[in-house]
C-alpha cells in the first residue's frame, strides 16, 4: 500500500503533462495575447449631490482619454423607453469619469415607483471609435482580455419623491 501511495504524486503529475501536450495547439493562449493589459470599467457607483441629482461614477482601470469619452457618442445613459437621458461628463480624476443628471432621474424615468437607466461605455479597437486609457489602450467592455466591447450595467432604483 505504501508503495502505490508514493506513486501516486508521479502518476498525477504524468496525466497532467499528458493532458497538458494533448491538448489542441489553437485552443492554447498564445504568448503575444498576453501582451494586452486591459482597460475597463471597475466600479459604477452612484451619488447624490447637494440638490438631490445623483451623478454616477465609473471608476476605471487606469488614466482616461479625456478626447475619447464623449457623451452621446462613446458613453450613454439610456432610460427604459431607450431614450438618452440629459446630462454632462467630467472627470474628477484621471481614472474617473462622472455622469451629472441635468435634471431628475424620477423625471426622465418610467411612471410607477422605480426608475431603470441603463449605462452603456463603448469600446472598440479603431481608434476613438470608444473609450480608451491615456495610453492608447481601447476598452475592454466586455472583459475578456480582447480590445473592444461594450460595457453594459442595468440599474433599478427606487424613486425618491
Amino acid at each position: 500500500m505504501k508503495k502505490f501511495i508514493s506513486l501516486l504524486p508521479a502518476a498525477l503529475t504524468a496525466l497532467v503533462i499528458i493532458a497538458l501536450t494533448s491538448c489542441k495547439k489553437d485552443s492554447l493562449i498564445k504568448e503575444e495575447e498576453y501582451d494586452f493589459v486591459a482597460f475597463y470599467v471597475s466600479s459604477v457607483e452612484v451619488k447624490t449631490g447637494s440638490n438631490n441629482n445623483p451623478s454616477v461614477l465609473f471608476t476605471m482601470s487606469k488614466a482616461v482619454n479625456k478626447n475619447s469619452a464623449v457623451y452621446g457618442k462613446t458613453i450613454m445613459v439610456y432610460n427604459a423607453e431607450d431614450k438618452l437621458v440629459d446630462g454632462t461628463i467630467s472627470f474628477p480624476g484621471e481614472e474617473i469619469i462622472m455622469f451629472q443628471f441635468k435634471e431628475s432621474p424620477n423625471l426622465v424615468c418610467e411612471e410607477g415607483d422605480y426608475c431603470t437607466l441603463k449605462y452603456t461605455i463603448k469600446g472598440s479597437a479603431e481608434k476613438l471609435e470608444g473609450v480608451e486609457g491615456l495610453d492608447g489602450t481601447p476598452l475592454d467592455g466586455d472583459i475578456d482580455y480582447q480590445p473592444g466591447g461594450d460595457f453594459q450595467k442595468i440599474v433599478a432604483y427606487q424613486k425618491k419623491y
